[in-house]
């Protein structure tokens, strides 16, 4: 079953460096390969999850695709980066709001 996955990430990344590397070059092998490894992990991730070997919560998930779309956007260098990573920051702290709570209160009672 791993090894699908492993082929399904390689296979995004052969794919996407074929679409990516003619128009932006080595960002694009970079950013291809980003995408790819990332879709193995989550994959990874969903399917030990369904085995019940590993607790994935959706906002790992969500969180791990808003960092790759950063790194994409970084790369592309799109617009104005730092609203966009600024926002982007944003989601992924309100994605964790809770945890960040408990740890702002752990910080400030000390």
């Amino acid at each position: 079953m791993i090894t699908i996955t492993l082929e399904v990430g390689a296979g995004s990344n052969v794919v996407l460096n074929f679409l990516l590397i003619p128009r932006l070059g080595i960002v694009g092998a970079s950013i291809a390969t980003l995408i790819g490894y990332t879709t193995s992990v989550i994959i990874v991730a969903i399917i030990n999850q369904k085995m019940g070997l590993l607790k994935v919560r959706f906002r790992f998930i969500l969180s791990a695709l808003l960092v790759v779309l950063d790194f994409v956007v970084i790369g592309l260098s799109w617009l104005n980066l730092y609203l966009i990573n600024l926002l982007l920051v944003i989601a992924i702290l309100l994605a964790y709001k809770q945890d960040v709570g408990l740890l702002i209160k752990r910080v400030t009672r000390r």
